[in-house]
């Protein structure tokens, strides 16, 4: 698929990166957003979340182009279509969900785990509950049994977690064990920090993502640059966490940020300051 030649790029991640907590945007970081595009960047958010949790942003920064669900669809703004999606096997999403809804695999009960879908531009759980925090987005709880909903839904991700980090723990390492073979075509795309290093300090939850196979940022990013004819020079991705180390090794240049995981940094061609401090903003000034 060959699209209209955009010349440069920079593809930016959302959280602990573009937007503090609350998705806090700064003046400064939109005023240097702004300075980017007018030296020609095209400004690319590419990112984990669902679109329901990116679109506003991206339309805050004038962002034509979304990478969401960690590169499992591209999606253009202005014509409101994706341009790519990559789903995941209905038959994989049932078995992972099964196992997730298991209460007899963790001290914890069952509705403090809880299990979403990504689809299309929303997000859909696979049941109600209450969360400690109130959604500026409403979700939308499932009905109907999850094999009927599969026949009518493309899942592009499908995100497990729980304020008991331990039971999220369990969770990961049981699926790992029972349905992650040389045959699965899904893999655990990108966890919480504290599941990767539990030297990390603990977030208010825990959370593990599962995606189809060739759906990582950098995989996105990737296709983003082919449809566009991109030059891998001509291309900065900027991130901090786990699902942003394949952006960064398929795009000229990487910049870290202050926050960022040690390793993340020993990959960046740039460390910029922390997401608190405009870390984002003080790197693309200097574009």
């Amino acid at each position: 698929m060959c699209m209209k030649a955009i010349n440069k790029a920079i593809f930016i991640d959302l959280d602990g990166t573009l937007v503090r907590r609350g998705d806090v945007l700064t003046e400064r970081t939109l005023k240097a957003v702004k300075h980017a595009q007018s030296k020609g960047y095209e400004i690319v958010i590419c990112t984990g979340r669902a679109f329901n949790r990116t679109e506003t942003i991206a339309a805050a920064v004038g962002a034509r182009y979304i990478i969401y669900a960690d590169g499992a669809c591209i999606f253009d703004l202005q014509e409101q279509k994706a341009l790519y999606e990559n789903p995941m096997s209905p038959a994989e999403v049932v078995r992972i969900c099964k196992l997730a809804e298991l209460e007899s695999l963790y001290n914890a009960p069952l509705s403090d785990v809880k299990t979403l879908l990504v689809s299309g531009k929303t997000r859909y759980f696979l049941k109600d509950f209450t969360l400690s925090f109130k959604p500026s987005i409403p979700d939308i709880v499932l009905k109907e049994p999850l094999e009927k909903f599969l026949d009518k839904h493309k899942v592009l991700k499908i995100v497990i977690f729980s304020y008991d980090h331990n039971a999220t723990k369990t969770i990961r390492d049981t699926i790992d064990q029972t349905l992650i073979d040389d045959n699965a075509k899904f893999f655990l795309g990108h966890q919480s920090k504290w599941l990767y290093d539990q030297n990390m300090p603990k977030a208010e939850y825990a959370f593990v993502d599962y995606n189809n196979k060739n759906s990582t940022k950098g995989d996105g990013v990737k296709i983003f640059c082919q449809m566009f004819n991109i030059p891998k020079q001509n291309t900065i991705a900027i991130g901090d966490d786990l699902n942003d180390f394949s952006m960064f090794a398929v795009c000229g240049q990487g910049v870290a940020m202050g926050n960022s995981l040690p390793q993340l940094k020993e990959l960046a061609t740039h460390v910029t300051d922390s997401e608190n401090n405009d870390g984002v903003a003080k790197f693309l000034e200097t574009l």
